[in-house]
This record gives structure tokens, C-alpha cells and sequence, in this order.
């Protein structure tokens, strides 16, 4: 291994520790949605999708965590900022779909 792959892996095991607790909650919650499908397929679903989201934004989180020295490192520090802003504005909205989904499959499949 190099010297310049110690700090990325670092980065990356960092990275998953600081996440584990929500990636816990998240597994347990689809767990819960397989375990229901059959009675509430319908909010399970939307629990799902909305569950896979945020598993995707985690995982994506510690993959910019990885590559952001990386992209300093290369780039032009203006360049970088933009990249970033942008970054966190496209994550922000798909972390809205993921609660609306997950608020929505809260709600589905109630009785009238």
C-alpha cells in the first residue's frame, strides 16, 4: 500500500465510523419493511426506496470525504469550492426525496 493510499483509507474507515449509527438505523428500518411487505407493501415500498436514498447519500458522503483531498489537491481552489457548492445542493434535494419517501410510506396504507 502507498503513503498516499494510508490517508484515503483512513479517510474512508473514518468516515464509516462517524456513519454507522444512522447505518444501523437504516438497516434495521428496510429489515422492518421486508419483514411487513406482505401486510403494508405499499408503505413498505416507499420505506425502501426511500431507506436505499439515504444508504446511497451516506456512501456517496464517504466517497467525497475520500476524494476531496484528492480534488484540492488537483484543481483550482475556486474550482473545488463550485464542485463542492453544487455538490451539496444536488445532495440536499435527493435527501428530500429520501424523507419524503420515508414519510410517505409512513403514511400509506391506512385505513380510511
Amino acid at each position: 500500500m502507498s503513503s498516499m493510499d494510508m490517508p484515503a483509507l483512513s479517510t474512508l474507515i473514518a468516515g464509516l465510523l462517524t456513519q454507522v449509527a444512522m447505518l444501523a438505523v437504516w438497516a434495521v428500518g428496510l429489515l422492518l419493511a421486508v419483514i411487513r411487505w406482505r401486510r403494508h407493501p405499499r408503505a413498505s415500498a416507499l420505506l425502501v426506496a426511500g431507506l436505499v436514498v439515504h444508504l446511497f447519500l451516506s456512501v456517496v458522503g464517504i466517497g467525497l470525504n475520500v476524494a476531496l483531498p484528492w480534488l484540492v489537491h488537483s484543481g483550482s481552489g475556486a474550482r473545488v469550492g463550485v464542485i463542492l457548492q453544487i455538490v451539496t445542493v444536488v445532495r440536499s434535494l435527493i435527501g428530500a426525496v429520501g424523507w419524503g419517501l420515508v414519510l410517505a410510506g409512513a403514511f400509506a396504507d391506512r385505513g380510511r
